[in-house]
């Protein structure tokens, strides 16, 4: 069943993550800086964490987005703290779960929407409008161009990431010699800096990149999902932490070169993809050229395609080509198995000569 799932989930399009891993155009931008939160102590979470929001705060980052829930038991430790600094600090923005239940709600807080689109299991798009996590920290942060209103297609910018030692240079380059891996910096190692004044002016984003109990924090499964900068395109696995999602999200609505282009979508594209399929669909019945040649032709048809698509999607160009290829494969493989019966069909209702 899992198979079956993850063949059901592959997209010809998420080559391009695959071909283009050393020669990306994009990084994550400068104005986002990730913490995980998965060093801070389980038992005294919460009272850490208001630490370290207040921490980030006095550093002056100019919004402070926080990819976790928190249940309403007030017996947890560090509550009270908790709840103090969220609903005092105006420059947070927290995570709300509409699918979830019994969420402490906090008064004065901003919230969005963290709810994540899958097609069926792969995060390919982000929900659109102004009410998810990452368009409330846009908004805050000071976007200056317009939210779209339908999900859009992520451009993961940062498809991977690396634990890194919490420095003026790694904050400053965020970014490896290996395209696409951003840095992570620990939660403990921000509060107990002497200096962190790199943070002045940035989007920080506090979620949970994995357990630092863990021998390697990418072995932590909680909160990851499936994605299409996946390594592996058919048996995919969550690897991506739910906050780095938001943080390609985020970047995707701050830079508009990034994001995009969806001419697939378009009204033209559409009515150009409908008469291509009932040409090829045209000559397959009439054509009648043989399984061989019709094979060749829907090769012929499909790898200069693939080649466009990959190419443009560099470009920031996306069409949506694997249901259309789908299409061919299947009509080809219909007209191999009906074309007898239309034959006997077109031979019973041809006139009788006398």
């Amino acid at each position: 069943r899992l198979e079956l799932d993850a063949a059901n989930d592959l997209n010809l399009n998420d080559l391009h993550y695959k071909i283009n891993a050393q020669t990306r155009k994009h990084v994550l931008g400068t104005d986002i800086i990730l913490i995980n939160s998965g060093d801070l102590d389980p038992l005294t979470f919460r009272q850490e964490l208001a630490d370290l929001v207040k921490v980030v705060s006095l550093y002056d980052a100019k919004v402070i987005g926080i990819d976790h829930t928190f249940s309403r038991d007030p017996r947890i430790m560090g509550t009270a703290a908790l709840v103090q600094e969220l609903s005092e600090n105006n420059k947070v923005v927290l995570a709300l779960n509409t699918q979830g239940k019994d969420h402490l709600k906090i008064q004065n807080a901003a919230y969005g929407t963290v709810n994540l689109i899958k097609e069926p299991q792969t995060v390919r798009r982000y929900e659109g409008g102004r009410r998810t996590l990452a368009a409330q920290i846009v908004k805050k942060f000071g976007l200056k161009h317009e939210i779209p209103d339908d999900p859009y297609l992520i451009n993961y910018v940062a498809p991977d990431y690396q634990p890194t030692a919490f420095t003026l240079q790694a904050v400053n380059e965020l970014a490896f010699s290996e395209p696409g891996v951003v840095p992570v910096f620990n939660a403990r190692e921000v509060m107990n800096a002497t200096d962190a004044s790199m943070l002045n002016g940035k989007i920080v984003l506090i979620g949970h990149f994995g357990s630092t109990a863990l021998r390697d924090i990418k072995d932590d499964l909680e909160d990851k999902f499936s994605v299409p900068s996946d390594t592996n395109m058919i048996f995919r696995s969550p690897s991506m932490p739910g906050v780095l999602i938001h943080a390609n999200a985020i970047d995707n609505l701050l830079r508009k070169e990034v994001r995009f282009t969806e001419v697939s979508a378009t009204w033209w594209f559409k009515c150009l993809e409908v008469l291509f399929v009932f040409a090829y669909l045209y000559f397959l019945v009439f054509a009648e050229a043989g399984k061989v040649v019709n094979i060749l032709l829907m090769l012929g048809l499909s790898l200069p395609a693939l080649f466009v698509v990959l190419y443009l999607m560099q470009y920031n160009w996306y069409i949506e080509m694997g249901s259309t290829l789908l299409q061919l494969l299947v009509f080809e493989e219909m007209v191999e198995i009906f074309s007898p019966l239309y034959r006997w069909i077109q031979h019973k209702l041809k006139p009788t000569e006398l």
